[in-house]
């Protein structure tokens, strides 16, 4: 039986040291604070031991993704069968079905098989991503940009995130089509990571000037970064993100974080860019699922064959 837990129970029962940001309940709960939805935890127990773990963005009986920078935690024990996993799996989703009406996930690049949710009903969506290993040089190119930057102009720095910090952003987040209110809830959100000490700022800056700057989300257990949101900059100052990139993964590695995710790699221009770094391509799914989704997919179908 899938039983709802506490943030108190789960600390207790799952291995979060073992785990990555995303199960963390500090994490969660400043998602929740943010976007004003709920976080809920849930738990299978065999015997008093943890089998099987997940927690959810919770709102107006709907499981949401309210941003999207979190993979969607779910956990299942090493030592079960593919089987045991299968199972634990089906009965999660009854579970989340006769309780939510639309449910969304985002899985990160280590949960391969969504079979259950497909035989589920659930729709998937292939994404891709980059993973970049930190004390892996560069292409030729990337070094060959960065020699045409004038150091003496340009300076780099680590901040902690304010208020302040986060202006440079608005810009990305309106050409999303975020509202104001949205944005809002991303500023209540990076500030809450950043107390949390899971968000940092990496600036380049010319004439004592911002011209780049980077989120940047660290995730101490895992050893392992995310570079969630970069500011679009001026076409004047040719090779600022390609020197800002490459600060980081500098960064990173001598502060012992080993891999860092480029969060997309999805859009034909971002991606090229992000290749020069030699990261390695990885996919990673959402699934979705809405009552009564699969009768309509098999309807649209049926007019595509008239």
């Amino acid at each position: 039986m899938i039983l709802e837990i506490d943030s108190t129970r789960w600390r207790n029962v799952l291995p979060l040291n073992n785990l990555s940001l995303f199960f963390n309940p500090d994490y969660l709960e400043a998602v929740g604070y943010a976007f004003n939805v709920k976080v809920t935890y849930f738990i299978f127990f065999e015997k008093e031991t943890p089998l099987f773990a997940s927690a959810v963005f919770e709102k107006n009986k709907n499981i949401v993704l309210p941003e999207q920078f979190t993979y969607s935690p779910l956990w299942m024990c090493e030592t079960l069968s593919d089987y045991k996993k299968v199972e634990m799996q089906k009965l999660f989703i009854q579970s989340l079905k006769k309780r939510y009406r639309k449910i969304t996930f985002k899985f990160n690049i280590d949960i391969i098989d969504i079979r259950p949710f497909k035989w589920q009903k659930f729709q998937e969506e292939i994404k891709y991503t980059y993973i970049k290993n930190t004390s892996r040089p560069p292409h030729k190119k990337i070094t060959r940009d960065l020699k045409s930057i004038d150091h003496n102009i340009f300076k780099s720095e680590i901040k902690i995130t304010q208020i302040s910090c986060l202006n440079i952003f608005s810009p990305f987040f309106k050409e999303l089509g975020y509202s104001k209110n949205k944005w809002h809830c991303f500023k209540k959100m990076f500030i809450k990571w950043s107390e949390l000490g899971y968000l940092q700022t990496f600036n380049i800056l010319k004439d004592d000037q911002v011209t780049a700057s980077f989120l940047v989300l660290l995730d101490n257990n895992m050893q392992k970064a995310y570079t969630i949101v970069l500011n679009p900059t001026n076409s004047e100052d040719k090779h600022t993100h390609t020197y800002l990139y490459q600060y980081i993964i500098d960064w990173l590695h001598v502060n012992g974080y080993t891999e860092v995710d480029f969060c997309g790699a999805n859009m034909e221009g971002v991606a090229s860019f992000k290749s020069f770094f030699l990261p390695v391509l990885k996919s990673y799914y959402y699934i979705s699922y809405t009552p009564f989704n699969h009768l309509l997919r098999i309807a649209g179908n049926i007019v595509k064959r008239l």
